[in-house]
This record gives C-alpha cells, structure tokens and sequence, in this order.
C-alpha cells in the first residue's frame, strides 16, 4: 500500500482500524466506499460477526463482500510490515484510484462514518448473532453460520 507512482493522478489510501463497521452504515454507505473507477482490497469485521474476517474487494463497479474464516486463523504480521496482532479482528482496505481527489477524500469519510463509534462499542454485545441485514451479502442468513 505504498501507493506506487503517482504521476498520472493514481492514488492509494491504506485505511485501518480496530473498530468494527456499523452494519447498517455499511448498507447505506457502500456506494460512497465503493466508488467508480475504484480497485480495492481488504478485510473488516462487523460486531454481529466478530470471529469472522470478512473480506473486502472492489473492481470496475462491482463489490464483493466474503468470509475468509476466523480471526484466529490469521497469521502474525511479519514483524516489520505493521504491528497488526494476529487473530486481532480489524478493518484493513487498500483503495486505488486514478484522478479525482473528491473520490478519495469521499472513500475516505465513508471508511471513518462506517466505523462503529467508541460510544456505540458498549453495546456492541448486542450484535452477536442478531440479523444484520447482510446475510444476502454473505449467501447466508445466520450471521455465525
């Protein structure tokens, strides 16, 4: 996520966090992550999925959401790439554009407003194992499945 050459108006953002995405933000913001033009690549995880890595791509307009298994399957950071800590649940997207810095300055609001809030992680513990709304994106209903 180096961002590679930039002479030609490309653009790379490295977003993280330790915070979960809000579900229903996700929803209703996904357009806004996921705008045209855009490649992206990554994982989050949602609190009413919180052992599972969900996967995160985005290529010429299309987004495919995924899981990629479970947070304790994830293997330690090399210890010079960042200090990520395995089996720690986070959100990591790598976006790419070319040109127009509203886009990414867009991509990047949508990433903070999707976050859950430090206030909202209180009752974070109401989210496990309840309806999401994203079973259709995960071919499934039950969000432990």
């Amino acid at each position: 996520a180096w961002g590679g050459p930039d002479e030609h108006g490309v653009w790379t953002l490295d977003l993280s966090a330790s915070l979960p995405f809000h579900p229903e933000r996700l929803r209703s913001l996904v357009v806004e992550l996921a705008g045209q033009g855009l490649c992206a690549r990554g994982c989050f995880w949602l609190p009413s999925r919180p052992g599972r890595v969900c996967t995160w791509e985005v290529a010429g307009g299309a987004v495919s959401v995924g899981d990629a298994g479970t947070w304790a399957e994830v293997p330690a950071a090399p210890s010079d790439a960042d200090d990520d800590v395995a089996g720690e649940p986070r959100c990591h997207l790598v976006v790419t554009g070319v040109g127009d810095e509203e886009m990414r300055e867009q991509v990047r609001r949508a990433f903070s407003r999707i976050l859950l809030r430090p206030e909202e992680m209180a009752q974070a513990l109401a989210w496990i194992g309840a309806d999401d709304g994203l079973g259709d994106w995960f071919g499934q209903e039950d969000p432990e499945g």
